[in-house]
């Protein structure tokens, strides 16, 4: 069994904590130390991954802040979900399995009961998974491990918009549908109308919750 280090400990407790916050929010290593019981290297170690990540951000002589979503941000999101997820599909298409199939389709019906209880927090998790299926059966950790990150931004600016979510049980729907007959343009082009919806609507409810 593999052993959890202190960072990697810390590094999810922290992720826990950001999930929680509002944009902006000023967050100190050393209080989070005493939050967690945890020494300050590996808490530093957390800090700096999850800036990486782009979950917070570095302000010399401030510190650290969750990270704040305007646009341009959005839309280089969306772009780089453009670039990795039709190159996977298309080239995993031919290997996905009756179990990988099995997997999206309870993970389909998890998200469809997510949003019949107006739950979008629960709803994003089983979105993900939905869609991280085609990267674990690609088998590569460089890919697997970026989508895992962007779509993990995706769950602190959706938590605000709702409105992103009426659109994606029909898409998801339709997807399934082709991946199962065998239909692999058809998929391809399922998933980039699937993000291009999701971009519009994203920016849509953006700009009405800033105004």
């Amino acid at each position: 069994m593999k052993r959890v280090t202190l960072s990697e400990q810390a590094y999810t407790a922290l992720k826990g904590k950001i999930s929680k916050l509002d944009s902006g929010t000023h967050l100190s290593v050393r209080s989070f130390c005493e939050e967690v019981h945890m020494g300050y290297t590996p808490v530093r170690e957390a800090f700096l991954r999850l800036e990486r990540e782009g979950l917070l951000r570095q302000i010399p002589n401030v510190g650290f802040l969750v990270q704040s979503y305007d646009i341009p941000a959005i839309i280089h999101y969306y772009q780089t979900r453009e670039c990795l997820e039709p190159f996977v599909l298309k080239n995993v298409f031919d290997h996905l399995t009756p179990e990988d199939i099995s997997t999206m389709e309870r993970e389909f019906e998890a998200c469809s009961a997510a949003i019949r209880a107006d739950d979008s927090r629960g709803f994003i998790p089983h979105d993900i998974a939905f869609h991280m299926v085609m990267f674990d059966r690609y088998k590569n950790p460089h890919l697997s491990n970026l989508y895992q990150a962007i779509r993990e931004q995706n769950m602190y600016f959706s938590r605000q918009n709702n409105s992103v979510l009426s659109y994606a049980i029909n898409d998801h729907l339709q997807l399934l549908d082709a991946i199962r007959a065998g239909d692999c343009p058809g998929a391809v082009d399922i998933l980039n109308a699937h993000i291009a919806h999701a971009r519009t609507n994203m920016i849509a409810g953006f700009t009405l919750f800033s105004e």
